[in-house]
């Protein structure tokens, strides 16, 4: 079960295959060869310890080239537990860590346990849960597939209790829009580059109308109110475009290649060697065959490489770019211009207005919405200035 489990993670690792790999802690393992990764090791209590050393042997296995440094914390064998600082400073020096959990006692201790200052100390705010359905394992319920992604920073992880008088205890759940808006906006993230077509939210709000209130809020607004119904828009008429339906006859080593905003069509269907994005994960050069995708545009230029070899590069605020199977490229933008359009005495003057704005604005959606205005007009020089 933990070699199936793990070993489709483990493929990707096969090309670095190192024989003759150590358990020993990092420590031990002075000669090293610079091709091995060292991994901090954290027990755990019960019984992950076996599954931490069951784990090792399917990464031995696997051929992974890695050494590992064991770190031992534990809130309940505290006499045999090292410093929590000694493990954080193993996490930051290795990068990564292979981690057991480690148990709480429920009653008459600290009130954050390890677990959840080591979250705090190196902000890990997101936890992500993989629920799968495995072939040849009988469960109650079938083709589960299902991320949970949670907030393990705040809410009921705040640790914020007291007893008032006794025999009466309260506890404290604390809910700031910064962190609800940076989980939502790593859930969506994931869902977009997994290839995931539903974001649900979980709250309580009907009865916790402030705090679980401030969450939904946050999961619902969306950066670009009218965004969404234009790049909508845009999509419907080139997917009814009869030159978009051209595309299917092509080749696969041909890229056909479309560019639009809501209100005008750079390309259609065009055939062009390559085009480079920028996306809200990085940019991405973009060549025939390119695996499919799903991407969010953020506020950069779009470089074509045209078929003769020239070069025309466009400036999108927003938008999304879709890669598909049959070698097409889609990108729609909601606002796009060429470069050459762009008058950098303009956008400095709009960027001025905007931080204005955003200065002076006296409600939340006043600030958002001049917060974009300022980011998109920044990115605007910037280009500009790049692109001289």
């Amino acid at each position: 079960l933990c070699k199936s489990m793990l070993l489709p993670q483990l493929r990707r690792l096969a090309p670095l295959a190192y024989r003759g790999l150590s358990s020993q802690s990092a420590a031990a393992v002075p000669n090293s060869t610079p091709l091995q990764q060292t991994v901090t090791v954290v027990p755990g209590d019960g019984v992950f310890p076996e599954l931490l050393d069951a784990t090792k042997q399917v990464l031995k296995a696997a051929g992974a080239p890695l050494a590992y440094e064991q770190v031992y914390v534990s809130d309940v064998n505290r006499s045999l537990s090292q410093p929590l600082d000694t493990l954080m400073e193993s996490i930051q020096r290795n990068k990564v860590a292979l981690m057991g959990i480690m148990s709480h006692p429920t009653y008459g201790s600290d009130l954050a346990s390890s677990s959840m200052r080591l979250r705090r100390k190196l902000d890990m705010f997101a936890s992500c849960v993989n629920v799968r359905s495995m072939p040849g394992i009988t469960s109650r319920h079938k083709s589960i597939n299902l991320v949970i992604i949670r907030e393990q920073t705040e809410g009921e992880y705040s640790a914020l209790e007291h007893e008032t008088v006794p025999g009466v205890v309260e506890s404290l759940k604390i809910v700031t829009r910064k962190n609800s808006e940076r989980i939502a906006k790593f859930a969506f993230d994931y869902a977009v580059k997994n290839g995931r077509k539903r974001v649900t939210a979980v709250h309580k709000a009907n009865i916790m109308k402030l705090g679980d209130g401030l969450f939904l809020e946050s999961c619902k607004e969306p950066s670009f109110p009218s965004s969404a119904k234009m790049l909508r828009n845009s999509a419907r008429l080139l997917q009814n475009s009869s030159v978009i339906a051209g595309r299917f006859r092509r080749s696969l080593s041909d890229m056909a290649f479309t560019l639009a905003s809501p209100g005008e069509v750079f390309y259609r269907s065009a055939k062009v060697r390559q085009v480079d994005v920028p996306t809200l994960t990085g940019s991405i050069g973009v060549l025939a065959n390119h695996v499919p995708l799903l991407g969010c545009l953020k506020p950069g230029v779009v470089s074509v490489h045209e078929e003769d070899g020239s070069i025309k590069k466009y400036f999108v605020s927003s938008g999304s770019v879709t890669i598909n199977d049959d070698s097409s490229v889609q990108i729609l933008a909601e606002e796009l211009a060429s470069l050459a359009q762009l008058d950098p005495a303009a956008a400095r003057d709009g960027l001025a207005k905007a931080q204005q704005a955003a200065n002076a604005a006296t409600d939340e959606l006043s600030r958002a919405e001049a917060t974009v205005e300022v980011e998109a007009f920044e990115a605007v020089i910037k280009a500009l200035d790049e692109n001289k």
